[in-house]
């Protein structure tokens, strides 16, 4: 029985396969464990590019998207030229105060030789008068009514005559005095005069008071009887102590350091003092508590709790 084993020619074609397997894969499994190369980021605009594509879309009317990369040319490159550029974005858009801002600066720093320097000039006081045209009137609105704009009063209605506003939002209200109003909101841009036709039709109905639900009239505060009373009761106790120190006088005239040589004037003077101070504090203690009858239920009530050996008393205003 013979054995086939295979010759050397059919080793060296398997080895040959094997090695071309081998390096086809390779390729494969390098490029899977090689880590991707990330992106280069891009380089910033420069300024001049900025200025560029601003120029690009003021050329085709986007002025907000202009003014926002001249804004960015000009934080990164203070050059007063960009200002001019700037001024006439913000005229084209609606902003005058920015405008004016920006010719000002041009015209505080630009070079005097530019050519446009003197028309930059005569601009900025065109538009200064715009801004100074901004406001509002009013018309259409009944007579006597009270104007009313931000919170700051401007007379009475009628009112042709413009009144002065800034730009921005703002709010209006007409109060009449039997409770009539009118309330409008409005915004302005610059130079903008705006007429605000009121319609009788649109104020609000007058407030209906109901005379039983505000009550009866309120009675004021009068403590004059009081005061008096607390005055007479005060004199009326200087005097009882007058007397009391008559009385002290007369009772004692055996001493020499008294003053006895007049008796019958000093008991006069005693029962003078004595006398007229009780009636000054009777005649106070009276008018006080008068008073107080009389303004019970306007001012005050007062409530008294026994508390040991006094009390505590509780005045209600």
């Amino acid at each position: 029985m013979r054995i086939h084993r295979p010759g050397t020619r059919h080793r060296s074609l398997r080895a040959v396969a094997l090695l071309t397997l081998a390096c086809t894969g390779l390729p494969a499994v390098a490029a899977a464990q090689t880590p991707p190369t990330p992106p280069t980021p891009a380089a910033a605009p420069t300024p001049q590019e900025l200025f560029r594509q601003g120029e690009d879309a003021y050329r085709i009317g986007r002025y907000d998207e202009a003014i926002r990369l001249w804004e960015q040319a000009y934080a990164m490159d203070p050059r007063p030229a960009i200002k001019y550029n700037l001024a006439q974005a913000y005229e084209r858009a609606g902003r005058l105060e920015d405008a004016v801002a920006a010719l000002e600066i041009y015209v505080r720093e630009g070079s005097r030789e530019d050519i446009r320097h003197a028309e930059a000039n005569a601009r900025l006081g065109t538009l200064r008068n715009r801004l100074a045209e901004t406001g509002a009137t009013i018309s259409g609105a009944p007579a006597g009514g009270t104007i009313t704009i931000d919170d700051q009063e401007w007379g009475l209605t009628p009112r042709p005559d413009r009144i002065p506003l800034p730009s921005g939002a703002h709010r209006l209200e007409i109060v009449y005095p039997n409770g009539q109003r009118y309330r409008y909101s409005f915004s302005l841009i610059g130079g903008q005069a705006l007429d605000i036709t009121v319609n009788p039709d649109d104020l609000s109905a007058p407030t209906v008071v109901d005379p039983a639900d505000v009550g009866p009239p309120p009675v004021y505060i009068d403590h004059t009887l009081l005061y008096v009373g607390a005055g007479v009761a005060a004199v009326g106790v200087g005097v009882l102590g007058y007397g009391f120190e008559r009385q002290s006088k007369v009772s004692t005239c055996e001493e020499p350091s008294n003053f006895c040589a007049n008796l019958d004037t000093g008991r006069r003077q005693r029962s003078l003092g004595l006398s007229m101070g009780a009636v000054g504090i009777a005649g106070g203690a009276a008018l006080i508590v008068v008073d107080l009858i009389l303004n019970q239920d306007r001012v005050h009530r007062t409530a008294c709790v026994p508390t040991g050996p006094g009390a505590m008393c509780t005045f209600t205003f």
